[in-house]
């Protein structure tokens, strides 16, 4: 479970303009490279006749740029539909994987690849990332795997198919960044948090210092949350308060001044990164803190440990922006009778180490329409397009609502629902993987002593 309730952002917490230590000197662009699992290289003319079936218009191609180095065999500039900046594709011989890279050897043994990039639409980099995936993939649907150079993440064709190719509902905000842990000593020292891929939207990356390893998974939760709002608002002043959720605030300071007072050997300090203005781990970066630094002689910015605490203890209501809640609810929508089927199957009462939870949305008559709370129930019944639910927290903001009340809830409003098992949580974006993790847990049960 995300949260115990969750608000939309009021825009009044957020600077009119983005603050100069946020401004980036330029944008950096988007690199994606497909395996192409064919004998013999794709040329350019089956790349633009491709990308004209799949898209339904011809695509404009410019001027061949010159190629990056004497391996690429060809380079070509395209102007595709919907992308706010010409995309450049091109074509080289593919660079070995080590076996297993993708537990998939015949993905691994591709000889050529085909290399897109392309700037991001700052105003909407995940539209725009979402036509650029699409275009390569859709346009080659053989392609087994795209990776994602910008924070080194491989997508994998059922994943591409599911994410990208669906109809109806986009991918989250999160397949724009990718947050890389380091910690030493390995699993028992603190850890150093930080993003990859911000850039590309014209956002810092962000990162959070000397995180106690057991906090890892509810920082990465914070993070993720504060990079999904700076892509809707523009982030505040270093030192100034960034609301994150209802009464819970923390600020943002460039990595030096974060992390000058850090041991040498402390993972983020300033002697862990490389010297040279290429070290991706220099630049425009926020590191995330406490509201207000600590000392007096020396004041120091620390990590927001109440804050992440709340948020392990499922206590903190976070905000989302309103284009994450929208998808969210539109894919718990489509995914209900998934949530039915597998609350049915479990007759009785729920076994020990199960729960059924859903998500709905309340707007107080105070609020805004689309400032709605979002509120957890346990799933008590479930009748068609309407679910009975006991209400596990207390509302911040509806005040015709109470801890422990049962009331029904049609599924219109439901923006998000959890189906909880001894062995993890399953959503609404793992809905196909439910029944079969359910029939497994109900034989192991039915055949334990």
């Amino acid at each position: 479970m995300e949260d115990e309730g969750q608000l939309n952002p009021p825009l009044a917490g957020f600077a009119d303009l983005q603050s100069e230590p946020w401004v980036l000197p330029e944008p950096e662009p988007t690199t994606l490279i497909g395996l192409w699992p064919h004998e013999r290289p794709p040329t350019m003319t089956e790349i633009r006749g491709a990308l004209r079936r799949f898209i339904g218009v011809d695509v404009t191609v410019g001027d061949e740029p010159p190629a990056a180095d004497d391996s690429v065999l060809w380079t070509a500039v395209f102007e595709l539909p919907g992308l706010p900046h010409p995309v450049i594709i091109w074509s080289e011989p593919a660079k070995p994987l080590p076996p297993g890279e993708l537990d998939d050897p015949q993905a691994e043994a591709c000889k050529w690849v085909l290399g897109a990039e392309t700037v991001l639409d700052g105003e909407d980099p995940l539209s725009s990332y979402t036509r650029l995936v699409r275009a390569v993939a859709g346009s080659f649907q053989d392609i087994p795997a795209i990776l994602d150079v910008n924070c080194t993440r491989w997508h994998l064709r059922h994943d591409i198919n599911r994410l990208f190719l669906a109809d109806g509902i986009e991918p989250s905000a999160e397949v724009l960044w990718i947050i890389h842990v380091v910690q030493k000593p390995a699993e028992t020292g603190t850890a150093w948090l930080h993003t990859h891929g911000l850039w590309r939207c014209g956002r810092p990356e962000l990162e959070l210092l000397q995180i106690p390893g057991e906090y890892i998974g509810p920082a990465c939760e914070l993070l993720n949350t504060i990079a999904e709002l700076s892509l809707d608002e523009p982030l505040p002043e270093p030192g100034e308060p960034l609301e994150v959720g209802r009464e819970l605030a923390v600020t943002l300071e460039p990595w030096r001044e974060a992390a000058k007072f850090l041991d040498h050997d402390t993972p983020g300090s300033i002697a862990a990164r490389q010297p040279d203005a290429d070290d991706p781990h220099q630049g425009i970066r926020a590191v995330i803190c406490e509201s207000k630094p600590r000392g007096t002689r020396r004041a120091t910015w620390l990590w927001p440990k109440d804050i992440v605490l709340k948020v392990q203890r499922q206590d903190a209501a976070l905000y989302r922006s309103q284009r994450a809640t929208a998808r969210q609810a539109a894919l718990a929508q489509a995914t209900w009778s998934q949530l039915i089927a597998a609350f049915s199957s479990v007759p009785g009462r729920t076994p020990p180490g199960w729960s059924f939870l859903i998500k709905a949305g309340f707007a107080d008559e105070d609020l805004e329409p689309t400032n709605r709370e979002h509120l957890w129930f346990e799933l008590l019944r479930l009748d068609g397009n309407r679910a009975e639910g006991r209400l596990i927290n207390q509302p911040a903001t509806v005040p015709r609502l109470n801890e422990g009340d049962v009331i029904w809830i049609d599924a219109a409003i439901v923006t998000d629902w959890r189906v909880c098992t001894p062995i993890g949580d399953f959503g609404p974006d793992e809905a196909a993987a439910i029944s079969q993790t359910i029939e497994e847990l109900k034989s192991k049960a039915a055949v334990s002593p």
